[in-house]
């Protein structure tokens, strides 16, 4: 006798599915392109025939497109539909992809990035807000986190899967292959997807505040990538300090004034979820070091294929992924930051050995240690978060969190760059300076401590905050 099972209650349907199978590849090509080109960064200088240290904006771009666009992203996807605007996002990617992979030159390449920045920053919060509201309360925030899961693997696996690509197939294809991804995503999504809007909208987006926020960072970057070749004290140098200290101050002042601020006093005012944001972004920060130094240090100074830094970068991958796959089990207890404490000096020392004059296989543990430590500290930040508001300030919280990540890693970038660059006494030959970037290997350690001092001072939780209470 055949005995059927019952389907349980809480199952997903086909078409819930699809849904989070079209959200969670949007969410997987968006987060694996912030690090995905950094790989095939070296193959891009060759082609292009430019200094491998000026293509920092490659990444540079994307960043700070995705931090300075994310608040309002929130806005017009509650204002228009988060259906609606997850398929413009998937759409505008798409086309920004395009633009990357056929681009004739550095120009254009970052004209591409910056286009996949902005849709980027309009993918996460309308596909994170469709899912929320197309599920019940009980079940909604197993599908979130299935999606977020998805999102961070793309996170991990973004420069492994980068240099493999490079090796084999070119370059281009890091960007191209996103395309037929997103097609299924948008199709996906344009199938199963249900449109809501928020019952209640600020009637005035922040397009205005976010734009000098956006401003503000790329010209405190570019001041600082161009300061060694114009001089520290140059007339033009000093009129981009002097433009990013007032988009800072003219930001901070309209925030303070408005009636609808960007975040708030539930977020400005909670120093627990201030301290466990900077460490978080200063996480991230090391991890955007070692994609790209560490790329340069193992493909330009010890000569290693793109294609076997790319399976070094597998291991760390993994690690990374099964460790933020497990911050929940970390975070049980309210015992996540002391764990994160931990991770994160683990993962400083981890890098450091990575400065040793090591065979090929012989920086996989290190890397694999340390994509532990990073992995974790990213999952525990994302948990805690989002525990450590309440409830309706939860989105605030993840975009915050998000924009601190990524506007950080830009400015950290252009700063390192600049580094390597005066230590090498010019950008010619920077990238194949094996002492220079063990000096910014030995930075991205440093974050790693830095995000675990800014934990130590971060408030414990409440006991019935830890606990699960209101």
């Amino acid at each position: 006798m055949i005995v059927r099972r019952k389907p349980r209650s809480d199952a997903f349907s086909r078409r819930e599915k699809l849904l989070l199978a079209g959200a969670g590849s949007a969410c997987l090509v968006d987060q694996a392109d912030w690090f995905a080109v950094s790989l095939a960064l070296p193959q891009i200088a060759r082609d292009f025939d430019t200094p491998l240290t000026d293509l920092h904006w490659v990444l540079s771009a994307f960043l700070i497109a995705f931090g300075s666009t994310l608040a309002s992203a929130g806005w017009l996807a509650d204002r228009f539909g988060r259906r609606r605007m997850t398929l413009v996002g998937l759409g505008l990617f798409s086309a920004a992809s395009l633009c990357a992979g056929v681009a004739p030159g550095v120009a254009w390449l970052v004209i591409g990035r910056v286009g996949q920045g902005a849709a980027g920053a309009l993918i996460i919060p309308a596909a994170l807000a469709m899912i929320t509201n197309s599920f019940e309360r009980d079940r909604a925030d197993r599908a979130v986190a299935k999606v977020v899961g998805t999102g961070a693997l793309g996170t991990a696996v973004g420069p492994a899967v980068g240099g493999l690509l490079a090796g084999t197939a070119g370059w281009r294809w890091v960007f191209l292959v996103n395309i037929p991804v997103l097609a299924f995503a948008f199709v996906a999504v344009l199938v199963s997807g249900e449109e809501t809007r928020a019952h209640a909208v600020p009637h005035k987006p922040a397009f205005g505040r976010m734009l000098l926020v956006g401003l503000g960072v790329c010209a405190l970057s570019f001041a600082v990538d161009r300061g060694a070749d114009w001089g520290w004290s140059s007339p033009r140098l000093l009129l981009l300090w002097a433009v990013a200290a007032i988009c800072f101050l003219w930001f901070a002042v309209r925030e303070r004034r408005a009636a609808e601020p960007l975040y708030g006093p539930v977020i400005y005012r909670n120093r627990r979820l201030l301290a466990v944001v900077v460490s978080g972004a200063l996480a991230a920060t090391s991890f955007a070091f070692v994609a790209l130094f560490g790329t340069m240090y193992l493909e330009n100074a010890r000569g290693y294929s793109s294609i076997q830094v790319g399976c070094v970068f597998l291991a760390c991958a993994g690690a990374m992924a099964v460790a933020a796959y497990q911050a929940d089990r970390a975070e049980a207890g309210g015992r996540g930051l002391r764990r994160l404490v931990v991770g994160a000096v683990v993962a400083g020392a981890a890098v450091a050995v990575t400065t040793a004059d090591l065979p090929l296989v012989g920086y996989v543990p290190p890397l694999v240690v340390y994509g532990l430590g990073v992995g974790l500290a990213n999952g525990i930040t994302i948990l805690i978060t989002q525990t450590c508001v309440p409830q309706q300030a939860a989105g605030r919280a993840a975009a915050f969190r998000l924009a601190a990540r990524s506007l950080l890693g830009a400015a950290s970038l252009s700063l390192g760059n600049t580094v390597l660059e005066v230590l090498n006494h010019g950008a010619r030959g920077a990238s194949r300076n094996a002492h220079a970037l063990d000096v910014m290997l030995w930075a991205a350690a440093a974050l790693m401590l830095l995000s675990a001092a800014a934990t130590l001072i971060a408030p414990r939780a409440r006991r019935s905050q830890s606990s699960g209470g209101k």
